[in-house]
């Protein structure tokens, strides 16, 4: 391991040359040369990650998956980090010579990690027979055009995929990303006929915005048209609330209940946010406060009444509330799940004694719930204003996380070893 902290250095030494010192030749070597570089690099990561995974390191020391664990300790975003895993098991699995030919520069890690979504379980032992050939075309084709040639000859193999609605109900994927001041960003794939009610609807309701959009802009010019994909994310929104303003009122048994957004109004300062402490500006807040689907909640000192004691066993809406407050979400560092995804867990459990307060209890979502708290070994301790130490079955210890709040104490970060 000593060989990679010193590569670490000797990178760290090169990003800090002058790059006005250097020729254009030098230039244009330079960057070919640290390209070829990452891609050899990322393959002697996507070997260290496939025996991390096989040998369930992660979920033993840390209980997190593989790839959470390289997101929280690498800084990376989630789906990067799954997908880097992903590949590193599929290049041991079924992909043979690819990580060689990473390595000797005939493909780039993008190459890779195409080769490892078209290799699909169900034809992962003929699709391994063609890499090969798929490899070597790879150094004469642009490579969008040369992706394109890899589905399609992954989709000739597929005999049964191209009519499986259990297979495209198993491809439809949604993300949405918060980013900054309550920005969110959408990613997603549907197929089938999701894909098609989408699309239709979609432009439906679009089309119908922009003939609003343009009488107004007949009776006023300061009411501008937005543009076509501005007009398709606004007929998103509407058809949404257009479905949640309509859920079934029946009575029967399978009737979903609407749910309930809420608006926190902090008394210091008289910000907005949501509960998962996105950002709500002015003109927003006073929009949605107009609005059925959302509850107004002032926060002030002792203005809600936590304490139940032992009284109620499960938490109140009032104890939810202060517990998405305070810990943003699932506390076990790491975890992204936000306040809706957790269940409120008691850290003396009720059934030895503890009460339903706010100070015993803490947001965790299923997967800790049920892997950390409940798990044999594992203990979680309180150590004041609202903070945890999850310790392993071997004696490691974990800081709880605060959501939007301050990082928790621990080990020095990742990428400054220690000598």
């Amino acid at each position: 391991m000593d060989d990679l902290v010193d590569l670490l250095e000797r990178c760290r030494k090169a990003a800090g040359a002058d790059p006005a010192l250097y020729t254009d030749a030098e230039l244009q070597t330079g960057v070919l040369t640290l390209e070829a570089a990452q891609t050899a690099l990322a393959a002697a990561e996507a070997a260290l990650l496939a025996e991390l995974d096989g040998r369930g390191t992660t979920e033993l020391e840390h209980a997190l998956p593989t790839g959470t664990w390289l997101a929280r300790e690498a800084h990376l975003p989630p789906r990067v980090a799954r997908g880097k895993v992903r590949t590193a098991v599929k290049l041991r699995r079924c992909l043979p010579g690819v990580a060689d030919a990473m390595i000797d520069g005939h493909i780039s890690e993008h190459h890779a990690a195409v080769l490892a979504i078209a290799a699909n379980p169900r034809i992962a032992a003929a699709f391994s027979v063609i890499v090969p050939q798929l490899v070597d075309a790879a150094a004469g084709t642009i490579f969008d055009v040369w992706r394109r040639d890899v589905h399609g000859a992954a989709e000739l193999l597929d005999q049964d995929g191209g009519h499986d609605p259990i297979r495209e109900s198993d491809r439809d994927r949604l993300t949405v990303d918060p980013l900054l001041d309550g920005v969110v960003q959408i990613h997603g794939t549907l197929t089938g006929d999701h894909a098609i009610t989408l699309t239709t609807l979609l432009n439906d309701r679009a089309d119908t915005l922009f003939r609003t959009y343009t009488r107004d802009n007949l009776e006023s010019t300061d009411l501008p048209i937005p543009s076509r994909s501005a007009l398709m994310a606004h007929a998103l929104v509407d058809l949404i609330r257009h479905g949640a303003a309509h859920t079934p009122s029946d009575g029967h048994h399978n009737e979903q209940p609407r749910s309930e957004a809420i608006l926190l109004i902090r008394d210091t300062d008289l910000s907005v946010t949501t509960l998962d402490r996105s950002r709500v500006d002015d003109h927003a807040a006073s929009l949605l406060a107009c609005d059925a689907a959302w509850a107004r909640v002032t926060l002030k000192p002792n203005g809600v009444p936590l304490a139940y004691g032992r009284r109620r066993r499960y938490a109140t809406t009032a104890i939810r509330i202060a517990l998405a407050i305070r810990d943003g979400g699932c506390v076990f560092p790491g975890c992204t799940a936000p306040p809706s995804w957790c269940d409120a867990h008691h850290i003396d459990h009720w059934e030895h004694g503890g009460t339903t307060d706010e100070h015993n209890m803490a947001l965790l979502c299923r997967h800790h719930h049920r892997s950390v708290a409940h798990a044999a070994g594992w203990t979680m301790t309180p150590t004041g204003n609202g903070r945890f130490i999850f310790t392993s079955p071997t004696g490691t210890h974990h800081h709880s996380q605060h959501h939007g709040t301050h990082p928790p104490p621990g080990p020095a970060p990742p990428f400054s070893p220690r000598r």
